[in-house]
């Protein structure tokens, strides 16, 4: 058990190699802890509002936090700094993903729309929607090419990042 002293946990995430964790909580509190003594490794400071998801990456030397007040943030693990920092016009973020080799950071808004941003330039590249239907998550293809996006209403779409399309 972890002592995460977040309030009520919003959002968490395993680092691959499976000895780090990460929390998330209201007001922006976001910490990083030893997964087999509980200790705690960081306190992330940046985020204003709820802490909604996390996610690490592949090597697990990026984390990517996602707030209610529609920030995203990258943070260099290894450093414990802010690595990039992006912002979805105050609307809520409810779900990040993030492509394995760390090119782009897809984030689903409460409304239900995709923007994947290019991590590198800092700025959004792609925005989809399903429809009148809301997308809730997304997932990237192992190669990073295409995006599938689980809706709402119970379909899955599969999105070409290159083609900016549907193709299922």
């Amino acid at each position: 058990t972890i002592e995460t002293f977040v309030g009520s946990v919003k959002a968490a995430a395993l680092a691959p190699e499976g000895e780090r964790c990460a929390v998330g909580g209201y007001g922006g509190a976001l910490k990083e802890f030893n997964v087999a003594n509980g200790a705690l490794l960081a306190s992330l400071a940046g985020h204003r509002d709820h802490i909604n998801c996390l996610v690490y990456s592949r090597a697990g030397a990026t984390l990517v936090s996602a707030d209610q007040d529609g920030e995203i943030r990258l943070w260099d693990t290894r450093t414990l700094d802010c690595a990039g920092r992006f912002r979805h016009g105050g609307v809520a973020i409810v779900h990040v993903a993030l492509a394995p080799d760390g090119r782009f950071v897809a984030a689903v808004d409460l409304a239900g729309k995709v923007t994947v941003w290019d991590v590198a330039l800092g700025a959004p590249v792609r925005w989809f929607t399903a429809g009148v239907i809301p997308i809730t998550r997304v997932a990237f293809s192992p190669g990073g090419g295409y995006l599938l996006a689980g809706c709402r209403d119970g379909k899955a779409l599969l999105y070409c990042l290159a083609t900016n399309q549907v193709e299922a």
